[in-house]
């Protein structure tokens, strides 16, 4: 199969193949360790601080949603949104945290509340705010400690 894959590559032209073997690059490192996750959050004090999320409130999220960018403080009692608008949601008002798979490709985490939904996810690497790599370790890290924090 290894030796299909780079003949494919072999036949593109110089500068897709440059593009093609960043793109795998960026890939495998983004599966590699968690070194990047431990730069983008700490904890200190019982707060949580995720610097890039990707982040949106609706009922519903797929792939044509434009969803926001910005970072995410998670204090005893409630989960700060800072991005566009700073917007505060007490753990009180939350129904439910569980994992959202979006058409297969990337792994969100979906908060209910009593009107709308709040879809995140850490990021990775954010390219012009069109391609997104999700950081999916972090985002299942966050996703439990997200549970554990608001009892749901």
């Amino acid at each position: 199969m290894r030796r299909a894959v780079w003949a494919q590559i072999k036949k593109l032209k110089s500068h897709m193949k440059k593009v093609l073997l960043f793109v795998l690059a960026i890939l495998f490192l983004s599966s590699c360790g968690t070194s990047v996750y431990l730069i983008n959050q700490y904890q200190k004090d019982e707060t949580l601080i995720i610097k890039n999320a990707v982040y949106h409130f609706g009922k519903t999220i797929g792939l044509s949603t434009k969803a926001d960018k910005g970072e995410l403080v998670i204090v005893n009692d409630s989960i700060k949104v800072i991005g566009k608008d700073t917007t505060n949601i007490p753990f009180d008002k939350i129904t439910s945290v569980q994992r959202h798979i979006i058409n297969g490709l990337g792994t969100m985490i979906q908060v209910d509340m009593d009107t709308t939904s709040f879809f995140v996810t850490e990021v990775r690497l954010n390219i012009c705010g069109e391609f997104v790599i999700i950081n999916k370790m972090g985002t299942e890290d966050l996703l439990s400690y997200l549970k554990m924090k608001t009892g749901k």
